[in-house]
Protein backbone atom coordinates (compact mmCIF):
# COMPACT_ATOMS: atom_id res chain seq x y z
CA UNK A 1 0.00 0.00 0.00
CA UNK A 2 2.92 2.64 1.01
CA UNK A 3 4.46 2.04 -2.57
CA UNK A 4 1.43 2.63 -4.69
CA UNK A 5 1.36 6.24 -2.59
CA UNK A 6 4.75 6.73 -3.04
CA UNK A 7 4.66 6.30 -6.73
CA UNK A 8 1.49 7.96 -7.45
CA UNK A 9 2.93 10.55 -5.18
CA UNK A 10 6.04 10.60 -7.21
CA UNK A 11 4.33 10.46 -10.71
CA UNK A 12 2.33 13.53 -9.72
CA UNK A 13 5.13 15.51 -8.56
CA UNK A 14 7.14 14.92 -12.10
CA UNK A 15 4.41 15.90 -14.56
CA UNK A 16 4.49 19.16 -16.35
CA UNK A 17 1.72 20.27 -15.57
CA UNK A 18 2.41 20.29 -11.90
CA UNK A 19 5.70 22.04 -12.55
CA UNK A 20 3.87 24.76 -13.47
CA UNK A 21 1.33 23.89 -10.23
CA UNK A 22 4.21 24.53 -8.17
CA UNK A 23 5.01 27.78 -10.15
CA UNK A 24 1.79 29.45 -9.15
CA UNK A 25 1.66 28.12 -5.63
CA UNK A 26 5.33 29.60 -5.02
CA UNK A 27 4.36 32.89 -6.61
CA UNK A 28 1.02 33.23 -4.41
CA UNK A 29 2.87 31.90 -1.01
CA UNK A 30 5.31 35.10 -2.13
CA UNK A 31 2.50 36.89 -2.34
CA UNK A 32 0.78 35.85 0.34
CA UNK A 33 4.39 36.82 2.80
CA UNK A 34 3.70 40.25 1.25
CA UNK A 35 0.30 40.70 2.24
CA UNK A 36 0.55 39.25 5.81
CA UNK A 37 3.80 41.07 6.29
CA UNK A 38 2.37 44.34 5.70
CA UNK A 39 -0.48 43.35 7.67
CA UNK A 40 1.64 42.57 10.78
CA UNK A 41 4.19 45.73 10.50
CA UNK A 42 0.56 47.95 9.89
CA UNK A 43 -0.88 46.51 13.23
CA UNK A 44 2.74 47.04 15.25
CA UNK A 45 3.17 50.26 13.89
CA UNK A 46 -0.37 51.74 15.41
CA UNK A 47 0.06 49.29 18.42
CA UNK A 48 3.42 51.55 18.91
CA UNK A 49 2.10 54.83 18.21
CA UNK A 50 -0.74 53.86 20.79
CA UNK A 51 1.89 52.88 22.96
CA UNK A 52 0.47 49.06 23.17
CA UNK A 53 3.82 47.18 23.61
CA UNK A 54 2.55 43.90 23.71
CA UNK A 55 0.40 43.96 20.92
CA UNK A 56 3.63 45.16 18.75
CA UNK A 57 5.40 42.22 19.95
CA UNK A 58 2.71 40.11 19.14
CA UNK A 59 2.33 41.06 16.04
CA UNK A 60 5.98 40.73 14.93
CA UNK A 61 5.81 37.12 16.82
CA UNK A 62 2.83 36.46 14.68
CA UNK A 63 4.79 37.56 11.39
CA UNK A 64 7.62 35.21 12.38
CA UNK A 65 5.74 32.08 13.18
CA UNK A 66 3.62 32.81 9.88
CA UNK A 67 7.12 33.10 7.92
CA UNK A 68 8.52 30.09 9.30
CA UNK A 69 5.65 28.28 8.23
CA UNK A 70 5.70 29.36 4.78
CA UNK A 71 9.61 29.09 4.55
CA UNK A 72 9.31 25.20 4.94
CA UNK A 73 7.30 25.38 1.64
CA UNK A 74 9.84 27.95 -0.34
CA UNK A 75 12.93 25.73 0.57
CA UNK A 76 11.29 22.84 -0.23
CA UNK A 77 9.16 23.59 -3.56
CA UNK A 78 12.75 24.03 -5.73
CA UNK A 79 14.03 20.45 -4.50
CA UNK A 80 10.61 18.70 -4.53
CA UNK A 81 11.03 16.50 -8.46
CA UNK A 82 14.48 15.31 -6.44
CA UNK A 83 13.41 14.40 -2.85
CA UNK A 84 11.51 11.35 -1.36
CA UNK A 85 7.99 11.75 -1.71
CA UNK A 86 7.47 10.77 2.08
CA UNK A 87 9.95 14.02 3.17
CA UNK A 88 7.75 16.64 0.80
CA UNK A 89 4.40 15.13 2.52
CA UNK A 90 5.83 15.53 5.85
CA UNK A 91 7.10 18.82 5.25
CA UNK A 92 4.18 20.19 3.42
CA UNK A 93 2.57 18.56 6.25
CA UNK A 94 4.04 20.35 8.92
CA UNK A 95 3.87 23.52 6.84
CA UNK A 96 -0.26 23.31 6.85
CA UNK A 97 -0.33 22.47 10.63
CA UNK A 98 2.35 25.52 11.67
CA UNK A 99 0.21 27.64 9.02
CA UNK A 100 -2.93 27.02 10.39
CA UNK A 101 -2.00 27.53 12.93
CA UNK A 102 -0.62 31.11 12.29
CA UNK A 103 -3.69 31.93 10.74
CA UNK A 104 -5.98 31.82 13.63
CA UNK A 105 -3.15 33.55 15.57
CA UNK A 106 -2.80 36.68 13.05
CA UNK A 107 -7.05 36.59 12.46
CA UNK A 108 -7.16 36.85 16.63
CA UNK A 109 -4.26 39.36 16.47
CA UNK A 110 -6.18 41.53 13.74
CA UNK A 111 -9.20 41.21 16.06
CA UNK A 112 -7.35 42.63 19.26
CA UNK A 113 -6.04 45.48 17.42
CA UNK A 114 -9.56 46.28 16.20
CA UNK A 115 -11.17 46.24 19.59
CA UNK A 116 -8.43 47.87 20.69
CA UNK A 117 -8.27 51.02 18.55
CA UNK A 118 -12.06 51.09 18.36
CA UNK A 119 -11.96 51.76 22.02
CA UNK A 120 -9.18 54.54 21.91
CA UNK A 121 -11.61 55.99 19.29
CA UNK A 122 -14.46 56.34 21.42
CA UNK A 123 -12.50 57.61 24.05
CA UNK A 124 -10.57 60.23 21.56
CA UNK A 125 -14.29 61.12 20.71
CA UNK A 126 -15.61 61.22 24.15
CA UNK A 127 -12.75 63.74 25.00
CA UNK A 128 -13.55 66.17 22.41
Amino acid sequence: MGHIIALTVTAFILSRENIAFMLVAFTTTILTLFMVYYICQGISERALKLGAEELRHKANRRWRLFFAANLIILAVTPFSLNLPPSLIIYAVSVSMIIGVISYILIIAMVSDADKMDSSLSRMENFMV
